[in-house]
């Protein structure tokens, strides 16, 4: 019997395995979406119907957690690149005996990050971007 993927069982790193590797350490969950972006033809004259045609596709990606006291240094390297910085930030989101997805950082945009310290004592954080990704798939 096959056997579920729990939660736990993932990683966020940045930079994976070069010098400067950094794993998230208290990301809650993450996401990533496949878009196919679109152009649409029609209606003819004799068919009313609209075809679309797949033009491209985009990999959007989101994270979301919590910030733990003395910070992260993956999510500052996040941060620094919603903020222009050009430092060297490849991510890579996985789930073990799932799907990874690598996204570079020369073709990746962090569009946002989002902080909040909430009236519980929470301190949390959201990240999204996009750009192409290369998708790995464990075997069945």
């Amino acid at each position: 019997m096959t056997a579920p993927i729990k939660g736990s069982d993932g990683s966020i790193t940045v930079n994976r395995g070069t010098s400067t590797e950094q794993r998230f350490i208290w990301a809650g969950e993450w996401e990533v979406t496949i878009k196919q972006n679109k152009q649409e033809f029609g209606p003819h004259i004799g068919d009313p119907l609209i075809y679309p045609v797949g033009t491209s596709v985009v990999y959007e990606f989101s994270i979301k957690g919590d910030i733990p006291k003395g910070g992260d240094a993956a999510l500052r390297a996040l941060r620094a690149r919603s903020q222009g910085g050009v430092a060297t930030c490849d991510l890579e989101l996985q789930a073990f005996g799932g799907d990874r997805f690598a996204f570079a950082s020369a073709t990746m945009l962090v569009e946002q990050y989002k902080s909040a310290l909430k009236a519980d004592g929470s301190h949390t954080f959201e990240t999204s971007g996009s750009g192409p990704a290369t998708v790995t798939e464990s075997p069945l």
